[in-house]
């Protein structure tokens, strides 16, 4: 190790910062202990670190006197040293090579299913568009697009949904507020996910109040509502979901308020019912292959009216 070392200071010796004729005598006699010290700590463990104070020293010097035109040299000499004499050294640097390999195989891997997973909390679409992006909650890591979430724009800093604000804004976390991984939807009666505040101060999946007739939006005046939350738009109607709470999942076979409100197919006598956002994510999946096997008798059977389309309340 040491007689690598010793191979990439003899080529250091060489840089052109030692070319240069310094007229100032502290400066020039600075830079002949730079050449000495070079090729003296050849046999220590923390050789960069030891040059590179050095070199701190003369760069200080150097912007206090007439040879500022070194400095420049001073930089790119201590860039060529760290990589010749990190790379030269290196037994450290082989021993590591395969960990350091494999770290980086086990990174890209993670980062592939981070971005294969990454779906809008309330619509499951992964596709994040130039106007339309996947914002991803900082504290709770729940993904939405921009207008799923209705939010007026991205901020460049980072971002936290409406639960984690409130929790981030509390002064007594501890104390005031259930963690955001525990609130449980007024609606469906399922904990986490991207919410929505209520009128009532409770919490409200933005999809089930997409997909609940009953569900309606209207602004948070200041004056009536007060809060970390003031001016946002609050979720109104969970008074009216009584006669909901009695239906039938069609998938997990729940009702009469054991497991939340079923949203109701609004296509004529059709009697499928799901519970809110738990068997909606299920439901989305089959929807998708139904409508590519019957999507000519969907079409046909859908509603006419705009008013009757849930989701025309939100644009």
């Amino acid at each position: 190790m040491e007689q690598r070392r010793r191979e990439a200071a003899k080529d250091l010796l060489k840089h052109s910062l030692f070319g240069f004729q310094a007229h100032d005598a502290v400066v020039s006699e600075r830079l002949s202990e730079l050449k000495d010290l070079l090729m003296a700590t050849c046999g220590e463990k923390d050789q960069i670190g030891l040059l590179s104070e050095n070199i701190r020293e003369i760069e200080e010097q150097l912007k206090s006197r007439s040879e500022r035109f070194l400095l420049e040299s001073l930089r790119q000499f201590e860039q060529d040293m760290e990589l010749l004499l990190d790379v030269e050294s290196g037994d450290d640097a082989d021993e590591t090579e395969e960990d350091s390999d494999d770290d980086q195989e086990e990174m890209e891997e993670c980062l592939k299913t981070e971005d294969e997973e990454m779906l809008c909390g309330v619509c499951c679409a992964p596709d994040s568009l130039e106007n339309d992006p996947i914002v991803i909650c900082e504290v709770c890591g729940v993904a939405v697009h921009q207008t799923c979430y209705r939010l007026a724009a991205v901020p460049e800093e980072d971002w936290f949904c409406h639960p984690c604000r409130q929790y981030m804004d509390s002064q007594d976390i501890e104390k005031s507020l259930i963690p955001t991984h525990e609130l449980e939807c007024e609606a469906c009666c399922s904990k986490a996910g991207a919410m929505a505040p209520t009128i009532d101060g409770g919490w409200v999946h933005m999809a089930c109040s997409m997909f609940l007739p009953e569900l309606y939006v209207q602004e948070k005046h200041a004056s009536r509502f007060q809060g970390p939350l003031d001016g946002l738009q609050v979720v109104c109607g969970m008074d009216k979901l009584k006669q909901r709470r009695k239906l039938r999942c069609c998938f997990c076979k729940k009702s009469k308020w054991v497991a939340g409100s079923c949203a109701q197919c609004v296509v004529g006598k059709c009697t499928l019912r799901v519970i809110g956002e738990g068997c909606l994510s299920f439901t989305r999946l089959i929807t998708i292959v139904f409508f590519l096997l019957m999507a000519g008798s969907i079409w046909q059977r859908m509603p006419q009216t705009p008013s009757q389309i849930p989701w025309n309340r939100w644009i």
